[in-house]
């Protein structure tokens, strides 16, 4: 597995629309994207591709983002990966839970 020299960023969301507006604001800034729309590929893309940042959304079927985000601060190859958890729901429960995450926003 070799470290990436682009600055990529992994996006995992499960909303086609939200991750295609993500996407499209992320190029225009030059940036290459990474896409998963599900916890489990999100987490093995991370592992394999090594992006610089990952966007991961809270809310995923399946395997949620919280399960997705425990694994890869505990992974050496990702662990200093920085992790933005994205939810739709702006309730202040839902900003509590990333913290004992160690997701970094």
């Amino acid at each position: 597995m070799e470290e990436s020299d682009t600055e990529s960023i992994l996006v995992v969301e499960d909303e086609i629309y939200i991750i295609d507006l993500i996407e499209y604001h992320l190029k225009q800034s030059g940036f290459p994207v990474i896409k998963a729309l599900d916890g489990p590929s999100g987490l093995e893309r991370a592992k394999r591709e090594r992006p610089s940042l990952i966007i991961l959304d809270l809310m995923l079927p399946g395997m949620d983002g919280k399960d997705v985000c425990r694994p890869l601060k505990s992974y050496p190859l990702t662990q200093s990966i920085p992790i933005l958890m994205l939810t739709a729901n702006a309730e202040e429960m839902d900003r509590v839970i990333g913290r004992p995450l160690k997701s970094d926003l």
